[in-house]
C-alpha cells in the first residue's frame, strides 16, 4: 500500500541539499583565494554534511502511527520500516550527521567572528561534550523507565 509523503518533507530536503551546495561552493571559493583559511576548509566540510543530511532525511523511514492527513501529502511507495534495523542505521545516520552539522557550524561561526583557532575548538567540543552528556542522560532515563514496567518515549535501540 503506497504512504502517503509530505510535499515539506520534499521542501527541507531539497533545501538542505540546495544549501549543502551553496556552501560549498561558497567556501572552495574562499579555499581557492587563500589555502591558509581553517574556517573555509571546515565550511567545506559543512556544506558537505548539510547536502548528506538532505540526502539522509529523504531515507528516514516513515512514521506508521502517523496517519493524519494534513493535505500537504503525496503517494510514494513505503519505504524501509522504523523498527527494522534499516531504520534505526538511517536515524543515526541522521543524527550523526545533525551533530557533525552543529559542531562544524560553531567552529566556522566563531572563526568568521573573528575568534582565534582555540576558541572556535573549544565551542566545538563543548557541543560534543554536552551532546554526548545528553545521550547518556537519555538512556539513563529509559533504563529507569524499563526497570520500573513503563514505557519511556525514545528509541531503546542504543540503550
Amino acid at each position: 500500500m503506497p504512504v502517503r509523503r509530505s510535499r515539506l518533507a520534499a521542501v527541507i530536503v531539497t533545501t538542505a541539499v540546495s544549501a549543502g551546495v551553496v556552501i560549498v561552493v561558497l567556501a572552495a571559493r574562499a579555499v581557492a583565494a587563500d589555502r591558509t583559511d581553517d574556517a573555509a576548509w571546515v565550511a567545506v566540510a559543512l556544506g558537505l554534511l548539510c547536502a548528506a543530511w538532505g540526502v539522509a532525511f529523504a531515507r528516514l523511514p516513515d512514521d506508521a502511527e502517523d496517519t493524519q492527513d494534513d493535505g500537504l501529502a503525496t503517494t510514494v511507495e513505503p519505504r524501509i520500516d522504523a523498527g527494522a534495523a534499516g531504520g534505526r542505521t538511517a536515524l543515526r545516520l541522521s543524527d550523526v550527521l545533525v551533530t557533525g552539522i552543529a559542531t562544524t557550524a560553531v567552529y566556522v561561526v566563531a572563526r568568521v567572528v573573528g575568534r582565534p583557532v582555540d576558541s572556535a575548538l573549544v565551542g566545538a567540543m563543548g557541543f560534543l561534550v554536552l551532546r554526548a552528556f545528553s545521550r547518556v542522560v537519555d538512556r539513563v532515563v529509559r533504563r529507569r523507565g524499563r526497570a520500573d514496567g513503563g514505557s519511556v518515549g525514545g528509541d531503546t535501540a542504543d540503550a
